[in-house]
């Protein structure tokens, strides 16, 4: 198959627009994806960081009937898109003086 110069310049120049919009394209799929996980992670933090304070300071003092304590689990309860909370941590709490 003999192609004119004018045919393999139109097919080069063509493939080459068509590579550079499909990567383009694919780059902002993946930005805009990543930008949405980044802001849902970061209204989530800051919508649970007073919880994570409060339990913190629970841990942090070997105080855990602060986590017990009625109103805070009513105020647990009172969100319906809470649907389980898991507490770990190490207390830096130490009886020796």
């Amino acid at each position: 198959m003999n192609l004119s110069i004018k045919n393999k310049l139109f097919l080069s120049h063509f493939f080459l627009i068509i590579f550079l919009l499909l990567g383009l394209s694919y780059k902002h799929y993946k930005n805009s994806i990543d930008s949405c996980v980044k802001n849902i992670t970061t209204f989530h933090e800051n919508s649970s960081a007073s919880l994570v304070t409060y339990c913190s300071l629970a841990i942090s003092g070997e105080n855990y009937g602060n986590l017990q304590l009625p109103s805070f689990i009513n105020e647990l309860s009172s969100n319906k898109k809470l649907l389980y909370l898991k507490v770990i941590g190490k207390s830096d709490f130490s009886s020796r003086f």
